[in-house]
């Protein structure tokens, strides 16, 4: 079944612009798929803030989105920069 799993998830590689994405999600499913008794949802608190980055003579670049994301369970926070501006 493993195999199989994971032939079918290769169809979603190209969703994925970085493989640790993707890797998380081979690992989600297989979790989500296991025997474990518990499986708890991963909760995400996600917040959003535009940016621009300066050219070297000063000027600003094309405008980019700020992403941070903290688990509410532990604590833990990560940032991204995606180059698509919000609104």
């Amino acid at each position: 079944m493993a195999e199989e799993l994971g032939r079918y998830l290769s169809e979603f590689d190209d969703c994925f612009g970085r493989s640790e994405p993707r890797e998380h999600l081979h690992e989600y499913v297989c979790g989500q798929a296991s025997e474990l008794h518990r499986k708890s949802p991963i909760v995400w608190e996600v917040t959003h803030a535009p940016f621009r980055r300066k050219r070297q003579d000063g000027l600003p670049a094309q405008a980019g989105t700020l992403i941070v994301a903290r688990n509410v369970f532990t604590g833990e926070i990560k940032y991204f920069l995606s180059n698509m501006a919000v609104g």
